[in-house]
């Protein structure tokens, strides 16, 4: 009996080593073929990254940029990347610019969404991005360049060997206006980095033109720029590399070939500001047709301007977009205010969005056409400044004014006034300090910051250092936490139907506005409550609506 009990042990134990055995060896069996699959999904992840570098590799060497008709550009998700630009801007960490920029391109390394294409891009607008702010803002580390001995603030191009070329180019090229030369070659020593120098275009190397829509002073065009813009410097050759055929907008001033002087300083703004890093609309150079002898803007085409963008998103722009948008309109204007300048034609039709979701301002200080009345005034009249209704001097404040009025556009999705003629009973009432009705849903401080903007009085208004320092560090937060929600709002909201937009144009009240006055402490509830009954007496239906008031 025992010994039986013993043998039925002993098989019982048997049995179970061996199934032990066999488990594990079915469990090493298991772990090679995972390893091995492993070690082949490696291999193949290697060839594809190695794929990808050579991809990179061509891209860097053929020149490409959104415009210049490469698809394997386009493939880049613009807005991702942007968005992971500004991300591991605000994360970096560092005691001087170099150690916060090298911090900056470690966060790209590690960042797991990013392809190695997309990866290569962001770094190079990282090293782009740091010559440029050290150049032209910061003025901090300096490098000495290998090659010419002297000590520069950028570190990737040499800026002495940039302007060297350039400047021995001057006697090459000329405009036909000594006024135009002087500015291109102005804004070519201030920023002589690739990608941001502006030139004379020949027409010849412009082809393809076809027109596109006309809009205030000008007629504008699509075209082919066939050279392509100077992408990169190459310090030892001493030569600029181009990008290659690149789509651009073509804006023909009309009147350009018979205008006086100060219309074309006037048109040199754009180009100078450009020159000084201004965020308003990359304008590669200016040409000029042979046929009119017209002057022609030769522009960055751009993705939407905010008020069509406005209205094809209505309900999805985000509380982080906004602050975005507002951002980037301020960023612009304290560049042009601390030169001392005034845009004098802000509105949702002059600010324009790139693909990777930055926006620029447009027709800087093309404040009409070149023959335009002294006495007359040109803009969009719903988001003039009062002061400039009665024709009083352009100033700084101005534009704040008609920022106020982009705040309103882009917080409600419907522009100032949207249901009222531009006519001079909308001028009486602006000057009077009629103002759009403010929505509830909307947080304390926006309401205050668009009051503070269209305050009847231009010295109450705030100053665009501030609302660009205030918009800047909303952004940055908005990336954790969005403190509204804009759909809400405009759902909630109870507007009449939307008319077409006016564009910029010339208005001439004479001495109708001059004495029209209200100040924001003797505007009471009684005059704003007439508001809505001026509305319904000068409403007009969508169907009446002329052609003519189309968006510029």
């Amino acid at each position: 009996m025992i010994l039986t009990s013993v043998i039925i042990v002993f098989v019982v134990s048997g049995s179970i080593i061996l199934l032990t055995v066999l488990l594990i060896a079915k469990c090493v069996k298991d772990s090679i073929n995972k390893l091995s699959q492993q070690q082949n999904e490696i291999a193949e992840v290697r060839i594809t990254i190695e794929d990808q570098n050579t991809s990179v590799r061509q891209q860097k060497r053929i020149g490409i940029d959104e415009n210049n008709l490469n698809e394997e550009f386009n493939k880049l998700r613009h807005e991702l990347i942007t968005t992971v630009f500004y991300e591991s801007r605000f994360a970096a960490r560092g005691n001087d610019l170099n150690e916060k920029y090298e911090h900056q391109l470690y966060i790209i390394d590690q960042h797991e969404k990013l392809t190695v294409a997309e990866k290569v891009e962001t770094k190079r607008r990282i090293t782009f991005d740091k010559d440029f702010r050290n150049l032209l803002f910061l003025k901090g580390p300096k490098y000495k360049c290998a090659l010419c001995g002297r000590s520069g603030y950028t570190n990737n191009t040499c800026e002495h060997c940039s302007r060297d070329v350039l400047k021995s180019e001057f006697v090459n090229w000329s405009s036909g206006n000594e006024v135009i030369d002087e500015a291109i070659r102005k804004s070519q020593m201030i920023l002589p980095l690739p990608g941001w120098i502006q030139e004379w275009i020949p027409f010849s190397e412009l082809e393809n033109m076809q027109y596109k829509t006309r809009g205030g002073c000008a007629t504008i065009y699509t075209a082919i720029w066939t050279k392509g813009y100077m992408k990169e410097f190459d310090n030892e050759k001493r030569t600029f590399g181009r990008s290659g055929p690149y789509k651009v907008i073509m804006k023909r001033l009309e009147g350009s070939s018979i205008a006086d002087t100060k219309y074309f300083k006037e048109l040199t703004l754009h180009l100078t500001l450009r020159g000084h890093g201004c965020q308003v609309v990359h304008c590669c150079g200016v040409t000029r047709d042979p046929e009119s002898d017209d002057f022609m803007l030769v522009m960055v085409e751009m993705e939407s301007d905010l008020y069509h963008y406005i209205q094809e998103n209505l309900y999805s722009i985000t509380a982080k977009e906004v602050y975005n948008i507002l951002r980037c309109i301020c960023s612009a204007l304290v560049q042009i205010h601390d030169n001392n300048l005034v845009h004098r034609d802000l509105h949702s039709g002059n600010v324009l969005r790139r693909s990777d979701t930055k926006w620029f301002i447009s027709d800087l200080g093309l404040c009409g056409p070149a023959n335009k009345p002294p006495t007359s005034i040109y803009g969009n009249l719903p988001y003039m400044a009062p002061e400039v209704l009665r024709l009083d001097r352009f100033t700084p404040k101005a534009d704040i004014y008609s920022l106020g009025m982009l705040m309103y556009e882009i917080l409600t999705g419907f522009p100032p006034f949207h249901d009222r003629v531009h006519d001079c009973h909308l001028a009486i009432d602006i000057v009077s300090g009629i103002r759009p009705t403010i929505p509830p849903d909307l947080p304390d401080t926006l309401k205050y910051l668009m009051e503070q903007c269209w305050d009847n009085n231009p010295e109450a208004r705030p100053t665009s250092a501030k609302l660009h320092e205030y918009f800047s560090e909303k952004y940055k937060l908005s990336f954790d936490k969005c403190d509204f929600d804009l759909s809400v709002v405009r759902r909630n909201l109870k507007l009449k139907p939307l008319l077409k937009s006016s564009g910029s144009k010339l208005h001439d009240f004479g001495d109708l506005l001059r004495n029209c006055n209200v100040t924001k402490s003797n505007m009471g509830s009684d005059l704003q409550s007439s508001y809505e009954t001026i509305q319904d007496k000068l409403a007009i239906s969508v169907e009446s609506v002329t052609s003519d008031s189309s968006v510029v």
